[in-house]
């Protein structure tokens, strides 16, 4: 049979559909100077963006952002000041020339990447950086007036009117009623009476009461990780303290018992000041009513946190609370 020539049919669909010549694609040399110019510019963006952060990376120094509802708390409304602090392990400087207000009554959350100082500066309140050899400090740190650094200063006591709770629970190996009164056992107190009094309020204000007071003589280490850390905070807080300082509390808990330690940190903050350390943007969010943003041991941003998170003034401290820089 003769084919029809006319017939516009096409023998084969790659006929129909006119095709056109695939896109080369770079190979890995070619596409590695894009990368580099890539890299290059948004560095330089970066610089040019980040003022106060560039000044710190090159060792000058600089004026951090302090809002004014911090820089102008009365003496009433502060219980700890922290003045042109500074810390060096041996020749090696950690922090620098940190000025912060502590709020009376509030809970102040310290931020930053890891190694920027927090901990350190945090630590450096109730002096257990003491424990660590060649640390030396200058500029001054007080406590409802009293010096922390100053001659003659009573560690020990220093240490009862700052508890402390560290980054992972530490209990005891005893009995969880004495990890409680174990402060106050070293004071000397011995009265059955008082001790059980002094530990109920303390376990109630660590939310814990409810949960444990059946087994007072069971040893802590049998707890769960987030009930250890609550009797940690019952422990600090038991000898009634001016200060509760909180290393990253939540860092080795669950998300269900890291819930219930924020709720534990509302609850305390009706009683206490709380400074607290954490690497958690959420948390910070939610527990404290103030942040200070640290950058390689100086402070770059110190306000409330509704303003850090939502209006802060300095770029860097939005990109990094948002997670672009750090």
């Amino acid at each position: 049979m003769q084919s029809n020539i006319l017939d516009p049919t096409p023998s084969r669909m790659s006929d129909a559909i006119p095709t056109r010549p695939a896109a080369s694609q770079p190979s890995a040399d070619q596409a590695a100077p894009t990368r580099r110019v890539a890299l290059r510019d948004s560095a330089k963006a970066e610089a040019g963006r980040y003022r106060i952060i560039e000044a710190i990376r090159s060792g000058q120094r600089h004026e951090p952002a302090v809002h004014a509802e911090l820089a102008n708390l009365t003496d009433a409304e502060t219980i700890a000041k922290i003045d042109d602090f500074q810390l060096w392990y041996g020749k090696n400087q950690a922090i620098h020339h940190v000025n912060i207000n502590v709020a009376r009554g509030k809970v102040t959350a310290l931020i930053g990447p890891s190694g920027c100082g927090k901990s350190t500066l945090l630590r450096s309140v109730n002096r257990l950086n003491d424990l660590i050899d060649g640390v030396r400090v200058a500029g001054s740190i007080t406590i409802n007036g009293r010096q922390v650094f100053g001659p003659g200063v009573d560690v020990i006591n220093l240490r009862k009117r700052v508890g402390m709770v560290f980054q992972k629970p530490n209990p005891f190996p005893m009995s969880i009623f004495d990890n409680v009164v174990y402060r106050l056992r070293i004071d000397g107190e011995r009265s059955k009476s008082t001790l059980e009094a002094a530990s109920e309020k303390a376990l109630r204000g660590a939310a814990l009461w409810e949960e444990v007071k059946d087994r007072l003589k069971d040893s802590a280490v049998g707890l769960s990780g987030g009930q250890q850390q609550r009797l940690c905070i019952a422990r600090a807080i038991v000898a009634d303290p001016e200060m509760l300082l909180l290393d990253e509390p939540c860092s080795a808990l669950d998300p269900i018992a890291t819930l219930r330690i924020e709720e534990l940190i509302h609850e305390i903050a009706e009683r206490y000041t709380v400074l607290i350390v954490t690497h958690n943007m959420q948390q910070a969010a939610r527990v404290s009513d103030y942040t200070a943003f640290m950058y390689l041991g100086r402070l770059v941003e110190f306000g409330p946190t509704k303003l850090i998170f939502q209006s802060p003034q300095l770029p860097e401290t939005e990109d990094y609370v948002m997670g672009r820089f750090g």
